[in-house]
């Protein structure tokens, strides 16, 4: 299925903090809202906290995107399915933290389990993390 093309969102108009990295994300196909646009306008939600499924989207598009147009994913499953799908094949996230299931993955992501999977993603970027917060979802410092 084509992808609606986002234009603008009726909830960050140009004169909002965030307006110029949001919409170069937009363009660099990072994220692309919460909303189907209509005529290339959609919603962004700038104030609510993202889901897990929306985190791993977004970490997942912008790192492997080529991964990505090649994920299989079965008809009917969820939006998010080929994303998780990489996350997990990358070791961003662990079937055992986070499983497939809507009803985990539509849950808000915490900062910790944020800063988790931004930990793992430096590792795969080759990035020093040896300072960083512990890449364990129940290890405590």
């Amino acid at each position: 299925q084509a992808k609606a093309t986002v234009k603008s969102f009726k909830d960050v108009p140009s004169s909002h903090w965030a307006y110029k990295p949001i919409m170069n994300m937009v363009n660099k196909g990072i994220i692309s809202g919460t909303t189907q646009p209509g005529n290339g306008v959609g919603t962004f939600a700038p104030d609510s906290p993202m889901t897990r499924a929306q985190f791993i989207t977004v970490v997942t598009r912008y790192l492997y995107p080529n991964e990505l147009k090649t994920v299989k994913v079965a008809e009917g499953s969820a939006w998010y399915a080929g994303n998780y799908d990489v996350a997990v094949d990358m070791g961003l996230i662990y079937e055992h933290e986070f499983s497939a299931d809507a009803s985990v993955m539509n849950q808000s992501m915490t900062r910790q389990e944020m800063a988790m999977v931004l930990v793992r993603a430096m590792d795969a970027l080759g990035e020093d993390t040896s300072d960083k917060v512990s890449k364990n979802s129940h290890e405590k410092s």
